[in-house]
């Protein structure tokens, strides 16, 4: 039983009892119509900008027309949010915690600054808001002129700091489809990215640093499309270590984010982008974090999160892919959710495929109280529809494995439309798959390895084929939900700052950087001139050939996986054969085989010939003196001719007390005379003949020999 709340200390069980159901009704009836009005204009909600000490959380952000905008101080110092054109205003006095709403409905571009802590010319704390379609280029800020996005290199690099001081001086005198170079040091500013097209590309992962000191919003902020990080560490930033914002093409290749006071590596607004081969850690927030895109086009691929309070997060984030990535020791791994304090709602479309989920529940890590409602769990889908999660490891949760739940900000958002499929479960502290309700239609469960489910038996009555009962859902798991919620709000839950976080370990190289040894490029031999083509004649290229030319056929996958079923009856097939034909006597380690004896036993002068096989007898006592042993011995060329027969092995005394060796199976089969085994006959005395002129015929030697030895 539930311990009793505080509102229900003290009160008669009746009295309790009704209170109970109260509550319940009174939680259900709206959420239930919250779920119903719950998918209606995607646009809905206010787009949130946070003012910190001293500068906005984005400097440049994009909106449709009609957006509201809500700028909330997250900061000790007060704030404000005003116009540069004198269009718009928030109140002039923004205290700590509080926020103000703004309706932006003319499209146009706005700049605006706080009157407390920057100018209106774009000092100091300062930002710029672009409302609709309209064109709007970061580069004109620093270069006066549009730039354009290029998709061939330049060929130029920049190198600092040999031939400019800071990151800053050479982004800032790049042009589009230049490399930026940084070599090893630690690099004490906030880099900020306007020119599009550009690398920027560390040496050394682990040497080259951009460091915030907790002072900077940003390590590496970029407002301009197609830019490209890689190589680097980025850390100990007030925001966000690496942050892409309002951009088309962006790519995060081993980057290494740590100790930053918001995000690792953070994708708003943007879409087509790449987050791969890269490392979180230490963020009260998320490791990783795309929000507010459909469709987002973006990719996570081998990234590893861990020791933050969130591994994933993604806001109103669809169409996008967390692929062969590592979410551990975080308070909770991935968590896609909706919300209504950003744009775009409900998320959709995600895919959660060959992920390691693993121990999530790390209370030691940083967080905040937004992200403790998530606490204990591996992979939640939050008031999303329509995404897959599938072939994941989820291991070792404190509450659920995998949990779809709704969500409740100023709407409720129900989870619709979801499959969860063939994933591995196990380890977890309340069920290993959980459907908390109220939840949409079209949920699915099947081919899940787990041993609890909440309700019980979610993948028999939700499954993804066959008959499914309606409205299978669990309001406990809700509750429990709620119940980490009203933690957060009461500050329950552990408080650790990123500025006290583990350093990140050493994380392996880029591939190919410059610097790097070179492969080494072996010379290949000319090609000889085809029949069919004159010699220097162009080779036609891929798009010129013939459809269906030099292409490979693919094996059918239900081929391949029929023939994995078999698999593991190959090695008893195979020792079967091996035995059967007597080719090497017993494989692997251990002692012979001990027939059965039969009910009758025939004991002649050849030994116990009814209970002991033939293959298995033993060869009669030989001497070193011998003389068709000798012969087998000295002349190994006949035994190799000869004695490679199944009924004629030739074998001297070191091999009969020698124990049996390993032998590979394939081989013996191959090449059964040439193992030193312990075989059941010695070569006959026509082995000493042969070596002898004038020997008999080869047929009627293994005829005699076969005879003498108990052969027939």
């Amino acid at each position: 039983m539930p311990s009793p709340t505080r509102a229900t200390k003290g009160v008669a069980p009746a009295r309790a009892t009704r209170l109970g159901w109260l509550a319940l009704l009174a939680l259900g009836i709206p959420l239930a119509l919250a779920a119903c009005g719950g998918g209606g204009n995607q646009r809905r909600g206010a787009l949130d900008i946070e003012m910190l000490d001293n500068f906005y959380k984005r400097d440049v952000t994009r909106v449709p027309a009609g957006t509201r905008v809500r700028f909330s101080n997250g900061g000790r110092a007060v704030h404000n949010a005003v116009a540069a054109n004198g269009g718009w205003s928030t109140p002039l006095s923004i205290q700590s915690g509080d926020a103000a709403t703004v309706t932006l409905s003319k499209p146009g571009v706005y700049r605006f600054y706080c009157t407390f802590h920057g100018t209106s010319d774009g000092q100091g704390m300062a930002g710029t808001i672009v409302v609709g379609d309209v064109r709007y280029e970061t580069s004109e800020s620093t270069t006066g002129r549009d730039l354009p996005v290029v998709r061939q290199a330049s060929g130029v690099t920049r190198r600092v700091p040999q031939d400019y001081r800071t990151i800053q001086a050479a982004v800032n005198a790049a042009s589009p489809g230049d490399l930026v170079l940084v070599g090893p040091g630690v690099y004490r500013e906030e880099v900020k990215v306007t020119i599009p097209s550009l690398v920027i590309r560390g040496t050394d992962r682990n040497q080259v640093v951009v460091d915030g000191e907790f002072r900077r919003p940003n390590a590496i902020s970029v407002t301009a499309d197609g830019v490209a990080v890689e190589n680097l560490t980025v850390r100990n930033a007030v925001a966000n270590g690496l942050f892409w914002t309002g951009v088309t093409g962006y790519r995060a290749s081993y980057v290494t984010a740590s100790a930053n006071g918001d995000y690792g590596i953070y994708a708003f607004g943007s879409r087509d982008g790449v987050f791969e081969q890269s490392y979180a850690s230490g963020s009260p927030d998320a490791g990783f974090y795309i929000g507010q895109c459909n469709p987002c086009d973006a990719v996570i691929d081998g990234v590893v999160s861990e020791g933050n309070a969130l591994g994933y997060s993604g806001t109103n984030a669809s169409d996008l892919d967390i692929v062969r990535s590592v979410f551990r020791h975080n308070w909770a791994g991935i968590v896609p959710n909706t919300g209504d304090y950003e744009l775009l709602p409900p998320f959709r479309d995600v895919r959660i495929v060959g992920n390691l989920v693993q121990d999530n529940g790390n209370r030691a890590a940083p967080g905040a109280h937004v992200e403790w409602s998530g606490f204990g769990n591996g992979i939640v889908l939050a008031g999303g529809n329509d995404s897959l999660v599938q072939r994941n490891r989820v291991l070792d949760h404190p509450n659920h494995g995998i949990l779809v739940t709704p969500n409740l900000d100023e709407h409720f958002w129900t989870s619709a439309g979801n499959q969860v499929r063939d994933n591995v479960i196990a380890g977890s502290g309340r069920a290993d798959l959980a459907l908390a309700g109220p939840a949409g239609a079209g949920n699915c469960f099947s081919g899940n390895t787990v041993r609890s489910t909440v309700p019980v038996g979610l993948q028999a009555f939700q499954s993804c084929g066959g008959l499914r009962l309606p409205m299978r859902m669990d309001l406990s798991t809700t509750l429990q939900s709620l119940g980490l919620v009203a933690e957060a709000n009461l500050d329950a839950f552990p408080h650790h700052r990123s500025q006290d976080a583990p350093p990140a370990p050493p994380q392996p190289q880029m591939a190919h950087r410059p610097g790097a040894p070179g492969r080494r490029h072996l010379r290949r031999p000319p090609r000889r001139p085809r029949p069919d083509r004159p010699a220097g004649a162009a080779r036609r290229s891929a798009r010129h050939r013939p459809q269906g030319a030099h292409r490979v056929r693919r094996p059918d996958p239900g081929f391949i996986r029929l023939a994995g079923d078999f698999r593991p009856l190959r090695l008893p097939a195979a020792l079967r054969a091996v035995r059967g034909v007597g080719l090497a006597g017993t494989v692997g380690p251990g002692a012979s085989r001990r027939p059965r004896p039969r009910r009758h036993h025939r004991v002649g002068r050849r030994g116990a010939g009814g209970t002991v096989p033939r293959r298995d007898r033993l060869p009669r006592a030989r001497t070193a003196e011998d003389p068709g042993l000798a012969a087998c011995h000295h002349d190994r060329w006949w035994h190799r001719r000869l004695c490679a027969h199944p009924r004629h092995r030739c074998i001297d005394r070191w091999d009969r007390l020698a124990p049996r060796p390993r032998i590979d199976m394939w081989t013996a089969i191959q090449r059964p005379g040439c193992y030193p085994t312990i075989v059941r006959r010695s070569c006959s005395r026509s082995v000493n003949r042969l070596a002898v002129p004038r020997s008999p015929p080869l047929r009627d030697t293994f005829s005699k020999s076969i005879d003498h030895w108990g052969g027939r």
